[in-house]
């Protein structure tokens, strides 16, 4: 899922359609719901805790699709100007390293990793404040519509920022689970009769 997410990026960065991403992600979406929902009704008993953080950690990732699709297709129409293309390069490069860090540390366990994730996760609201600023005293000739972009990028990746926060949280709160479940890997728990679906 997380890989998923930073194709957005790619396609921010290198300027390439994002509508083939964006279904490919919406169908890894709806497999995790029929997973979660084939969990609940053939293993009902099945640790209501554990499934509970499944389905938060599912609604976090929705939300965070919508966020960086949000930010990712603002990024693509900003002129072609050096401080738009410097805006894009930070934006891209800075919100990707985060979501690469989350995917190697839920795939390797890595305590220290985690511990430098956790840190890259943090509120980015002051910066972005900064860089909005920065940008304006460079750009103000700029018409109307590139600084309303600029404004949706940036309160975007506040929110990305919030919400990458917010499943480190969930993971610190119940580290026993198995993050594959939701991000990385085919889970296939033993039932009577039909099999739930994979996660991805």
């Amino acid at each position: 899922m997380l890989e998923t997410l930073s194709s957005y990026i790619d396609a921010a960065r290198q300027g390439t359609a994002l509508n083939p991403i964006l279904k490919a992600n919406g169908q890894l979406l709806a497999e995790i719901h029929d997973f979660l929902a084939d969990l609940g009704e053939h293993h009902p008993m099945h640790s209501m805790e554990l499934r509970a953080s499944m389905l938060t950690r599912q609604k976090l990732l929705c939300w965070l699709a919508e966020l960086l699709q949000t930010m990712c297709e603002a990024l693509q129409v900003l002129p072609d100007t050096p401080s738009c293309n410097t805006l894009r390069t930070s934006i891209c490069e800075g919100v990707d390293a985060v979501l690469l860090s989350l995917l190697h540390s839920f795939e390797t366990g890595d305590k220290d990793f985690w511990m430098y994730t956790k840190e890259l996760a943090s509120c980015r609201s002051e910066l972005m404040r900064k860089l909005r600023k920065e940008f304006w005293e460079k750009e103000s000739s700029l018409d109307t519509a590139p600084q309303i972009q600029v404004i949706t990028i940036t309160n975007a990746v506040e929110q990305v920022f919030f919400l990458m926060s917010k499943l480190v949280q969930e993971i610190n709160t119940f580290p026993t689970l198995s993050t594959q479940v939701l991000l990385t890997k085919h889970v296939h728990l033993p039932t009577q009769g039909n099999s739930p679906r994979p996660a991805s």
